[in-house]
Order: structure tokens, then C-alpha cells, then sequence
């Protein structure tokens, strides 16, 4: 038995910023399994049942009222629901009830509906296997009560004995060592917790074996095992596993490379409906790989049929395969560049840069510089390295403030520490120009020696006309800070501001 989706939505829903929060359990990984939300037909149906008296249609209808699956969010038609179903005897509303009670005591704060969520919990793990799963969660990321391993464990432990999967894989967590608690674990029960987990059918389990098995942290490495459990859960139709198969043959990992036999698994995930696959071999037919000839046709329909279910990826990829033609007709640049929009939407970086490029180029697009900088912005705060070094270039242009170019040149900074060499070219051609009001040629030597022996081009083209205005005490300090540089060489990804030509997976 798996604990029911919606009830694990809700528990993940609230529990994610506190384990994103919680140092301890940073690696938590929360099982959840995708359901379609009910039509608005389907929710009539079932409200109209629940209104006659179903247990079960009440459950569904407070569980869509609490998750805002199907209809608006409303915690207070939820509480109603729950506490009809409750009444007619469903154990599973009085689990989701509690937790209701939970979540919108206002982080604790509402001391009285709290512990009457607790309350309810409580009493039903004795006969519920998911309160019991609810309260292991709550106490092993300390969400509504104290922190404690040992409780999270007899909680996990409890459901486990009821035959709920989901008490498995949690313990097995709990003793992999990736949410914390080093002097608390045991690595070969994570092992069989993990094992049991997964048997059960919980790919995610396989998934986490996998990473142990494969890394030998804290068990021994394993490779060839770590391959057989992704194979079983492959032979049992899980479409994740059958694209993990393919990842192992083509690397190689645990079993002879392959690419027939990885391509052949990634077809039949992406023929059950694997977005990740269908934008996978969208990429292998757009560059001829793993024996094929590129065919472009079939490499736009396997990414129209991953963008069709939503595939981030597969827009972006969309947009780069018509950006690649050598003259788009308007209506392709306009295809183009809502691929890309579809795809910076959701919050892809990747997309989000490559858009500020286009706004800022007028590629496909109006030029609009302020668009540009409204899409690198957010790429950037993400962490994007190329989006830090366009959004600085757009300042250094548009703006002509002291405090613009200071954050110009933390942006710079921001990419150079990361590795970045072409930041490091930037942040020596501002500490020679003095625009901040301060030269500074030893450390602009530094920075930009340091890229050019990382295989930049510009920077090596600058060098020499750099040194040859530099005693050679100027250049010894200047080695010597670039020692302490770090920078990326060419050609290992981080290497230019060009947003990304090539399709991405």
C-alpha cells in the first residue's frame, strides 16, 4: 500500500519551504505520484454525491477544496468535507483533517488548532498507516514539533508494519545519510529499507539505492547492482527508469556501453509518454547520434510531442531548432520565439537568458533592451553564469549611475568566482578603465592572465599590449594573485555569454 497522492500533495505542499529551511533534512526527497485534477463535470459529480451521503465522494471533494485541484483553494469548505467524511467513517478524512488543522494554524502559531491536529494524527495511527507517515515527516523535519530522529523513525517504522511503502522509503532516507543526522545512521539499513521500498514498487527508492550504490560514500560501490535495480524497475514498465536505462547504457555505467540498447530505452519511455524521452530523442535524431542519421523532421516531432505535455526543455529546444535555419520565414521567428517565451515562463534559466539575448539583439523579436534585462535578471538571480555577464554588459550600456556600475561589476565578480573567464576579461577591462574611479593594473593583470591561460582569446589577444606597461615587479604580483584565481578552461561549459546555441536535455 502507497500513501494516497493527495494527501502526500498536501503534506508536500506545506513541508517543502521547511525542508528547503531545515539544514538537516536539506536532501529530503518527498514521494508524489501525478494524478489528473477532476473536471469541472467530474467535481459536480462528486459533489453531488457527497452532498447525498458518499464517504468517499466527501473525501474528494474536501481533498480538491484543500489542494485547489479541479477548484479555488477554500480551507474552510475543506474542514467541512473532511469533518463530513470523518463522521461517515472515513479514516483517511480524519488523517487529512488533522493535517488541515496543521496548516492553517498559522505555523504553530495557533496553539489550540494545532494540537488538535496533532490530536487527530495521533489517534488515527492507530488504524491509519498515513498518519502515521504524516508524523514521521512532521517530526524528522521538525515542522509543528520538535526534531527527533527516533520519533521520525517509530513513526516511519509503524506505517511500514501497516504495509504502507512510503514508511520504507522514508527510513531508508532517514538512514542514507542525505537528510542529515551523520552519528544517527546506519547505511545497510538504508540499504534494506530502500530494497523493501522499492520492491514495492516506489521508483524512488531505486533512485536513491542507485545514487548509494553507484557513489560507494557510505556502502560499497556497486555499479553492476545499481544497473540490475534500474533494469528491474525498466522490465516493470516504469517509464523513469526505463529513460535512467538508457542514461546507463549510453554512459556505460555498470553494464558494457551500449547506444542501440540505450536508445531502445529511451524509446519505449518516450513512446508511454516520457516528455524527458521525447525531448532525449529529440536531441539523439537532431545530431545524427548513437548510429542514426540527424533527421530534423523527426527531431522536431519528438520535441513538439514533450512541448506538447508542458517540457520546458522541449520548447527551448523548439526555438534553438528554428533559430539554427539559416532564413526563418516571420511566422517560424514567431514559432521561435513562443517556444522560447513557453519556455522562460516556467522558470528555465537557460530559456530566460537566451530571451534577454534575442530582446537585446532583436533576434526573432522587437530589440528592447529593457525586456532584455527584465529576462536576464531573474536567469541571473538563479545563478546563471552567462546571465550575470549580459545583464553587467546591458548596465555598462544603458546606465551611466555609480551604483549601475558597481553592480556591473559585482555581477562580474559573481561569474569570475564562479569560474567563469569570460567575467575575468570584464573585471580587468574595468580596473583599467577607471570608470569607478580606481586602476588597477596588477590585479586587471591577474584576472585577465588568468582567462587567457584558460584559453580565452580575447584576453590572450590583450595581454601582451598589458604587460609590456608593467614593470616586472608588477607582473610577479600579478602571478602571484592569479594563482589564487579560479577560472574554468575553454571548452568545459563556461566558457562564453553566447546564451547557448546547442539543444539542451
Amino acid at each position: 500500500m502507497r500513501i494516497a497522492h493527495s494527501l502526500k500533495t498536501a503534506i508536500i505542499a506545506s513541508l517543502s519551504l521547511a525542508i528547503a529551511s531545515t539544514h538537516a533534512t536539506a536532501g529530503l526527497i518527498l514521494t508524489q505520484n501525478q494524478t489528473t485534477p477532476p473536471s469541472e463535470e467530474e467535481f459536480t459529480k462528486l459533489l453531488t454525491s457527497a452532498e447525498g451521503g458518499d464517504a468517499d465522494a466527501s473525501l474528494k471533494v474536501g481533498s480538491a477544496y484543500f489542494e485547489g485541484t479541479g477548484v479555488e483553494a477554500d480551507a474552510q469548505k475543506a474542514e467541512e468535507w473532511l469533518k463530513k467524511a470523518t463522521s461517515l467513517g472515513n479514516r483517511e478524512a480524519a488523517t487529512r483533517l488533522g493535517y488541515l488543522y496543521l496548516q492553517t494554524s498559522n505555523q504553530g502559531k495557533d496553539v489550540e488548532r494545532a494540537s488538535k491536529g496533532l490530536e487527530i494524527l495521533k489517534a488515527g495511527g492507530a488504524e491509519e498507516a498515513s498518519a502515521n507517515v504524516t508524523l514521521g515527516l512532521l517530526h524528522l523535519v521538525g515542522n509543528y514539533v520538535p526534531q527527533d530522529f527516533d520519533k521520525a523513525a517509530g513513526y516511519f517504522r509503524k506505517a511500514s508494519e501497516m504495509g504502507e511503502g512510503d514508511g520504507d522509503f522514508y527510513l531508508g532516507q532517514m538512514h542514507s545519510g542525505e537528510v542529515g543526522f551523520e552519528d544517527r545512521i546506519q547505511p545497510e539499513k538504508a540499504i534494506e529499507y530502500l530494497t523493501k521500498s522499492f520492491q514495492d514498487g516506489n521508483f524512488d527508492a531505486a533512485r536513491l539505492l542507485v545514487k548509494m550504490l553507484r557513489e560507494g560514500k557510505r556502502v560499497p560501490k556497486n555499479e553492476t547492482r545499481a544497473f540490475e535495480i534500474v533494469s528491474q524497475a525498466a522490465e516493470k514498465g516504469n517509464t523513469q527508469a526505463q529513460h535512467f536505462l538508457g542514461d546507463l547504457y549510453e554512459s556505460g555505467a555498470g553494464v558494457s556501453k551500449d547506444l542501440a540498447k540505450a536508445r531502445e530505452a529511451y524509446m519505449a519511455a518516450a513512446e508511454a509518454g516520457l516528455a524527458q524521452s521525447q525531448n532525449k530523442l529529440g536531441l539523439i535524431y537532431g545530431d545524427g547520434q548513437e548510429g542514426l542519421e540527424a533527421d530534423r523532421a523527426k527531431s522536431q516531432e519528438w520535441f513538439q510531442k514533450a512541448a506538447d505535455q508542458g517540457f520546458p526543455l522541449a520548447h527551448l529546444n523548439l526555438a534553438l531548432l528554428i533559430d539554427a535555419q539559416d532564413s526563418p520565414t516571420p511566422q517560424e521567428s514567431s514559432k521561435a520565439s513562443a517556444h522560447l517565451i513557453a519556455a522562460a515562463g516556467s522558470g528555465l534559466a537557460q530559456a530566460q537568458d537566451r530571451l534577454g539575448a534575442w530582446y537585446r539583439d532583436g533576434r526573432h523579436v522587437p530589440k528592447d533592451l529593457v525586456a532584455a534585462s527584465s529576462w536576464f535578471k531573474p536567469a541571473a538571480n538563479a545563478g546563471n553564469l552567462n546571465s550575470k555577464i549580459n545583464l553587467a554588459q546591458l548596465l555598462e550600456v544603458t546606465a551611466q549611475e555609480e551604483e549601475a556600475i558597481k553592480t556591473a561589476l559585482q555581477l562580474y565578480v559573481d561569474a569570475g568566482n564562479a569560474g567563469h573567464p569570460v567575467a575575468h576579461f570584464h573585471i580587468a577591462r574595468m580596473l583599467l578603465s577607471g570608470r569607478l574611479g580606481l586602476i588597477d593594473p596588477v590585479t586587471a593583470y591577474a584576472h585577465l592572465a588568468a582567462s587567457a591561460e584558460a584559453g580565452l582569446a580575447v584576453s590572450q589577444e590583450a595581454l601582451p599590449n598589458l604587460k609590456a606597461n608593467l614593470s616586472e615587479e608588477q607582473i610577479s604580483k600579478g602571478e602571484e594573485l592569479k594563482g589564487k584565481i579560479r577560472v574554468a578552461k575553454i571548452g568545459s561549459g563556461s566558457d562564453d555569454t553566447d546564451s547557448g546555441s546547442a539543444p539542451v536535455e
